[in-house]
């Protein structure tokens, strides 16, 4: 049988393809830690959680934050290697969705 048909699809789509699992990494800071993160094209707010009051530097800018977990507008990831420095004692964990195109 050489019938040939059509169909119509219709979908709510994005450009990107999510990593399955959210980068976390979790850090012991005792004094100051560099830390490097990847990402990938989507650009991505990370969420910071520490246990104590620390001091994050990014990209030339030193942001203070209380215990608690944190979203700052200012640290943002693209694509690429970013580079934080943190100083204080305590654990510092960060995490936020990578996705491609």
């Amino acid at each position: 049988n050489k019938a040939k048909g059509t169909f119509e699809v219709q979908a709510t789509c994005e450009p990107y393809k999510y990593k399955k699992y959210e980068t976390k990494f979790t850090y012991n800071i005792a004094g100051t830690k560099k830390i490097l993160c990847t990402n990938e094209r989507k650009r991505v707010v990370p969420v910071i959680t520490v246990d104590n009051e620390m001091a994050i530097e990014f990209q030339g800018n030193t942001y203070a934050i209380s215990k608690g977990t944190h979203e700052i507008l200012n640290i943002y990831f693209e694509a690429g290697i970013y580079e934080l420095n943190i100083t204080g004692n305590g654990t510092f964990t960060i995490k936020y969705q990578e996705a491609s195109l």
